[in-house]
């Protein structure tokens, strides 16, 4: 028993660090409106094993926002803007409405994901397969 909880601990940690190796990766190849798209969808994913949902408000202000993404609160302003203008989210003070959750998934893709594809987490995929 010791030793799978000891397998399956390493194969998290391996899966975390990779996360924030692309994760990290993301922050510089990506534009800034595929950045935020991304981290709103990722953070709206809602990993329950039996049913996965997506939340539809996040609890986060923009100030917050830009010192995930390393950008400053002024693009993530300008970039919120631009999708709350889409019609993809709603802003109010401190939170993010999601309105269109899947529109907003295809902003944040990147240029060889498979349509409809983004990995919101890839620790997931990793710890079962590793």
């Amino acid at each position: 028993l010791a030793e799978e909880v000891s397998n399956r601990f390493g194969k998290m940690l391996a899966g975390k660090m990779r996360s924030v190796f692309v994760s990290f990766e993301q922050m510089q190849m990506l534009p800034p409106r595929a950045r935020v798209a991304r981290r709103l969808v990722m953070m709206a994913a809602d990993h329950q094993v039996d049913r996965p949902t997506l939340r539809r408000e996040l609890l986060l202000s923009q100030e917050q926002l830009a010192r995930m993404l390393s950008l400053s609160r002024q693009t993530v302003n300008e970039v919120l803007a631009g999708l709350e203008a889409d019609g993809l989210i709603r802003r109010r003070r401190r939170v993010i409405e999601l309105l269109d959750p899947d529109r907003l998934h295809k902003d944040g893709a990147e240029p060889g994901d498979a349509p409809g594809e983004i990995d919101v987490d890839p620790v997931d995929k990793s710890v079962d397969r590793v």
